[in-house]
C-alpha cells in the first residue's frame, strides 16, 4: 500500500504539469486504477489517488470524459456520500468535483443551446432536457451535504473554509448549465447558504460565491426567488451593501436588483428591510465604484417600475431620498443604467400625475428641488452617448415636465443668483467649464461668484480650468476681501500645483506666490491652510520655484507659523510643517546650503517636543510628527553643525519616539536616519544621543520583528561598537551583542541584517582587545562564535574588519599577558574561526584587495595558529 501511495504522488505531480506530460499518465493506463486507489482503506492512498484524478480532470475536456468514463466521477461522489470517509478526502473529493466541473470555453455551445431552446423543451421533450443534466445532477445532494455538514465557526482551518468554497462553486457551475431550480431548492442549501453570507467566519470568498448561488434563484420564478427571501436573504444582503469588498457589494447589489423586479410582497420585504436607504446612498455616493452605482441604479429603476401607484412606496421613496437617487442615475457612465433612470422617472412622474396634487405634495416639491431637470438637460444633450432615443426621452420628459428647462442648454446660464445655483458640477459635452460659471467670476455679485467659484472647484477638473485660461482669474481671487473666494480660489489652485511643472509654472508666473504668502497668515483658517497647501506644492515641484518662494519670504511665513503656537491654527501649523519638509526635498542638482536652513532647526525641534504622540493623538498629528522629523533628517544630509541640532534639547525626544509604542514605522525610520548623523561624529556627540537612552531602544528594534527597522538599528550599533571605551561598555552593558550574534548566526535572517551583526561584530572585535573586562563580555556575549561566521559573509569589508578583530584579540594578549588569555584563545581555537581563515586564504579569484585578505589570513594562522596553516588533507 506503502508502494501505491507514493506511485499515486508521483503520478499527481507528473499529472499537475502540462497537457502532454498528463496525456502520459492517461495513455499508461492510470485512471482505473486510480479510481480503485480512491476507494483504499488509507487515507494516504486514497488522498493521492483522488488528488491525481483531479489534476487529470481539470486538465482538459477529453481527459475529463475518460475519468467519467471510467466511473472517477461517481467513486468521488461516493466518498462525498459515506458517512465512513474521513474529512480530509471529503475535502479533496469536493476539489475534484470541482475541478471536474470547470466550465471549458469551446464547450460551452450545448449550454448556450439549452438556454435558448428550454422552454420548447420543457414543453415537449422535458426527458431529453433531463437527460442533458444526467451527467451532473447527481452531484447536487453529495454538494448540498457536504456544506451543510461542515461547520464553519472560529475554530474552522483554513482547508475546511476553502472546501465550502469549492463545494458553493461547484454547485453554481451546476446551475450555470441549467440546473432546474426546484432541484436545487429541494436538497435545503439555501437557507445554509444565506447563514454562511452573515457568518463573520466565512471570509471573503465564501459569501461572495454563495451570492452568486442564490442570484441564480432571485433571478428565476417569484416562488424560486420566494425561496431564497424566505430563507432570510434580504437582511443578509443589507450586511453585505456596507461591505469594504467592492465584489461582494455588487453581488449584493445585484440580488437586491432582481428582487425589486419581483412580486408586491417581495417588494414591500425589501422596504421593510431597510435595504432601500443604503442602496440609494452608494447611489449617489460618487466616491462609490461605478460597478456598484450601476446596480444600485438597476435598483431603484427596477423598483419604481415594478410598483409605481402605490402609496406605501411613495412614501418610502420619500423617506429614502430615491428621488435625488434617480437623479444622480442620469450621470452614470452607462447607457442602459441611464435609460432605466430615465424610465424610472417617466414612471415615477405619471404616476405623481394620476394621483391628484393633493395626495402627492410632497412628492412634487422633492422632484422639483431635486437634480432632475438639470441631470435631464445634461443626458440630452451630452454626446458621450450616442442614442438618439435616450436624447429623445429625456427632452419629452423636459417638454411635458419641465417646460422652464426645454430650451436651454447647459452652456447658456443666465446670471441670476437662482440661475447659477441650478448649474451642475460637471463639464458640458466636450468637457468644458459650463460658461454660465465663467461669466459668473467677473460679475459684480459676491453671491454668484461666490457659487461660481464653488462649483468650479467641485469639478475637479484640471485641464478643463487650464483650457478655459481662468488661473490669472483665481489669482485675482486672491487679493478679494471676501475669505470664501480667498479659500475657494487657493483650493483650486493647490489642485492645479498638484500637477505637472508646466502646470504649476502657470501659476506661478501668474504671480500668485506673493498673494499666497500675504493669504498665509490669514485670521481664516481656511484660508490660510488652503495657502499654505499651494506654496508647499510649489516649493516641492522643483528648484525653481521653490527658491521663488524663497525669495518672495514664504519660508520665513512658514517659520512665523509655527512659532505663533497660541495663535496659529493646529491645522495650518500641521500644513506648514508638510511645507517646510517639502522645501528641504533633496534635488539632486540643487541642494541648498546650511546657511540657509539652519534657521529652521529650533522650530522643527520645539514642534517635535511640543506635539503629544499617545492613543488620543489624530492620525494627521501623526503624520505631521513624520514630516517635522524628515525635515530634520533632510537637514542633517547637508550637515548642519550636530551642536546646532544639540542645543535644542531635541535628542531625548528623537530617542523616546524611537521607542514609543505609538510612533509608525515610518518614523521609526526617520528618528533612525536622523540619530544616525550623531552616531557618525565625534565621541561627544554620539555620547549624547546614548546618554539619552539610544541603545535600549536600538535593543528593542534589533529584537523586533521589522527588517528594516532592524537593519537600521544594527547600522548604528556597529557605529557605536568603534566609539570610545565608555560607549563600548554602553554597549556591552545593554546586552545588544547577544541579539546580533544570533542575527548573524540564523541563516534564516534577512541578509542585510546579517551583514549589518557582521559588522557590529567585527567592529567591537577590534575595540575589546586588552580590556579585560569587555574581553570577558565579548567571549559570554558569543562574539567569537560571530566573529567566526563574520569571515563567510559575502562582503569582503566584514571579513577584513573580522580577521582585524582576531589579529587585534591575539595581539593585545601578546602585549599584555592577561589572566583571561586561555579563556579567550580556548574560545578562538575552539569556534570555526582557524577553518574560516584557512577557506579564506585557499579561495581563489578576485583582484588585488582579495589578495591582501587572503595574505591577512596567512599571517594570523602562521603566527598564532601554526598548527591550522597548512591545507587540509581531502
Amino acid at each position: 500500500m506503502h508502494l501505491k501511495s507514493e506511485a499515486a504522488w508521483i503520478v499527481t505531480n507528473i499529472a499537475s504539469g502540462t497537457t502532454e506530460q498528463t496525456s502520459i499518465v492517461v495513455e499508461a493506463g492510470a485512471i482505473p486504477k486510480l479510481v480503485r486507489l480512491s476507494a483504499s482503506q488509507s487515507d494516504y492512498a486514497s488522498l493521492s489517488a483522488i488528488w491525481a484524478l483531479r489534476n487529470i480532470v481539470g486538465d482538459s475536456p477529453s481527459f475529463r470524459d475518460r475519468v467519467e468514463d471510467e466511473g472517477g466521477i461517481d467513486a468521488i461522489a461516493r466518498l462525498l456520500n459515506h458517512t465512513g470517509t474521513t474529512p480530509k478526502v471529503k475535502r479533496l473529493a469536493v476539489g475534484a468535483i470541482n475541478s471536474y466541473l470547470n466550465p471549458w470555453p469551446f464547450r460551452e455551445l450545448s449550454v448556450m443551446k439549452v438556454t435558448l431552446f428550454v422552454n420548447e423543451f420543457l414543453e415537449s421533450n422535458s426527458d431529453q432536457l433531463n437527460g442533458l443534466f444526467t451527467q451532473i445532477k447527481h452531484l447536487v445532494p453529495c454538494l448540498a451535504h457536504h456544506i451543510q455538514q461542515i461547520h464553519l465557526d472560529e475554530a474552522a482551518t483554513d482547508v475546511d473554509k476553502e472546501s465550502i468554497a469549492w463545494a458553493i462553486q461547484s454547485l453554481s457551475r451546476i446551475l450555470d448549465r441549467g440546473l432546474k431550480r426546484s432541484a436545487f431548492i429541494e436538497t435545503g442549501v439555501v437557507p445554509r447558504l444565506v447563514h454562511l453570507l452573515v457568518n463573520s467566519s466565512s471570509g471573503a470568498t465564501i459569501p461572495k460565491r454563495a451570492l452568486r448561488c442564490i442570484g441564480y434563484l432571485v433571478n428565476g420564478d417569484d416562488h424560486d426567488a420566494d425561496a431564497a427571501v424566505d430563507a432570510g436573504l434580504l437582511p443578509a444582503l443589507l450586511v453585505h451593501l456596507e461591505a469594504i469588498d467592492e465584489e461582494l457589494c455588487k453581488l449584493a447589489l445585484w440580488n437586491a436588483s432582481n428582487i425589486a423586479a419581483g412580486t408586491q410582497s417581495q417588494v414591500y420585504a425589501l422596504l421593510d428591510c431597510g435595504l432601500l436607504p443604503p442602496i440609494v446612498r452608494i447611489l449617489i455616493d460618487e466616491r462609490c465604484s461605478p460597478r456598484c452605482r450601476r446596480e444600485a441604479c438597476w435598483t431603484v429603476a427596477n423598483l419604481v417600475t415594478k410598483v409605481s401607484g402605490d402609496v406605501k412606496v411613495g412614501q418610502a421613496f420619500l423617506e429614502g431620498a430615491c428621488v435625488e437617487g434617480l437623479a444622480a442615475g442620469l450621470l452614470i457612465p452607462d447607457r442602459k443604467a441611464k435609460e432605466l433612470a430615465v424610465c424610472g422617472i417617466t414612471k415615477i412622474l405619471e404616476w405623481r400625475d394620476s394621483q391628484g396634487s393633493q395626495a402627492w405634495v410632497s412628492l412634487s416639491a422633492a422632484i422639483r428641488s431635486s437634480s432632475w431637470p438639470q441631470n435631464l438637460r445634461v443626458t440630452r444633450d451630452s454626446r458621450e452617448f450616442q442614442d438618439q432615443r435616450l436624447r429623445k426621452d429625456c427632452q419629452t420628459l423636459l417638454t411635458r415636465w419641465f417646460p422652464e428647462y426645454r430650451n436651454i442648454t447647459i452652456e447658456l446660464y443666465g446670471l441670476t443668483l437662482q440661475e447659477v445655483s441650478k448649474i451642475p458640477a460637471c463639464l458640458t459635452y466636450d468637457r468644458k467649464i459650463p460658461k454660465g460659471l465663467l461669466r459668473g467670476l467677473h460679475v459684480e455679485d459676491l453671491q454668484i461668484r461666490r457659487i461660481a467659484v464653488t462649483t468650479i472647484r467641485k469639478i475637479e477638473a484640471v485641464q478643463a480650468v487650464l483650457d478655459a485660461g481662468l488661473v490669472p482669474s483665481l489669482v485675482s481671487l486672491l487679493d478679494s476681501e471676501d475669505a470664501c473666494l480667498q479659500s475657494e480660489a487657493a483650493w483650486i489652485l493647490a489642485n492645479i500645483t498638484a500637477g505637472t511643472t508646466q502646470q504649476t509654472n502657470m501659476v506661478v508666473e501668474a504671480g500668485a506666490i506673493p498673494k499666497l504668502i500675504r493669504l498665509s497668515a490669514s485670521p481664516s483658517e481656511d484660508v490660510s491652510d488652503n495657502a499654505v497647501w499651494v506654496l508647499a506644492n510649489i516649493v516641492g515641484d522643483s528648484p525653481s520655484p521653490r527658491d521663488r518662494v524663497e525669495d518672495e519670504g514664504g519660508i520665513d511665513a512658514f517659520v512665523r507659523l509655527l512659532d505663533y503656537t497660541g495663535t496659529t491654527p493646529t491645522k495650518v501649523q500641521r500644513r506648514a510643517v508638510w511645507a517646510i519638509c517639502n522645501y528641504l526635498n533633496p534635488w539632486p542638482s540643487n541642494n541648498l546650503s546650511v546657511m540657509k536652513i539652519n534657521h529652521l532647526i529650533p522650530c522643527l525641534a520645539r514642534y517635535i517636543q511640543q506635539t503629544p504622540l499617545d492613543e488620543a493623538t489624530s492620525e494627521d498629528d501623526k503624520e505631521s510628527i513624520e514630516y517635522a522629523v524628515r525635515s530634520l533628517s533632510r537637514m542633517t544630509d547637508r550637515h548642519v553643525k550636530p551642536s546646532d541640532v544639540i542645543e535644542t534639547g531635541i535628542i531625548p525626544r528623537l530617542v523616546q519616539l524611537l521607542g514609543d509604542p505609538h510612533s509608525s514605522m515610518v518614523l521609526r525610520r526617520d528618528v533612525l536616519h536622523c540619530i544616525g548623523y550623531f552616531l557618525e561624529g565625534d565621541d561627544d556627540d554620539a555620547d549624547v544621543v546614548i546618554d539619552a537612552g539610544l541603545l535600549p531602544a536600538l535593543l528593542a528594534l534589533v529584537e523586533g520583528r521589522n527588517q528594516e527597522l532592524c537593519r537600521m538599528a544594527l547600522y548604528h550599533a556597529s557605529n557605536i561598537a568603534v566609539g570610545s571605551q565608555s560607549q563600548i561598555h554602553a554597549f556591552l552593558d545593554c546586552g545588544l551583542l547577544k541579539p546580533a550574534v544570533r542575527i548573524l548566526l540564523d541563516d534564516f535572517s534577512p541578509v542585510r541584517c546579517r551583514h549589518e551583526a557582521g559588522w557590529t561584530v567585527a567592529n567591537l572585535s577590534t575595540r575589546v582587545s586588552g580590556d579585560e573586562k569587555a574581553e570577558q563580555a565579548f567571549v559570554e556575549g558569543g562574539g567569537v562564535t560571530g566573529l567566526s561566521a563574520a569571515l563567510l559573509l559575502p562582503d569582503r569589508g566584514a571579513k577584513e574588519l573580522a580577521v582585524s578583530g582576531i589579529t587585534s584579540l591575539f595581539e593585545g594578549h601578546d602585549s599584555e599577558g592577561s589572566q583571561s588569555r586561555g579563556s579567550l584563545l580556548a574560545a578562538i581555537r575552539s569556534s570555526s574561526a582557524p577553518q574560516n581563515l584557512r577557506a579564506i586564504r585557499y579561495s581563489r579569484g578576485g583582484g588585488l584587495e582579495d589578495h591582501k585578505l587572503r595574505e591577512a589570513c596567512h599571517t594570523l594562522l602562521t603566527y598564532y595558529l601554526p598548527e591550522y596553516s597548512k591545507r587540509a588533507r581531502v
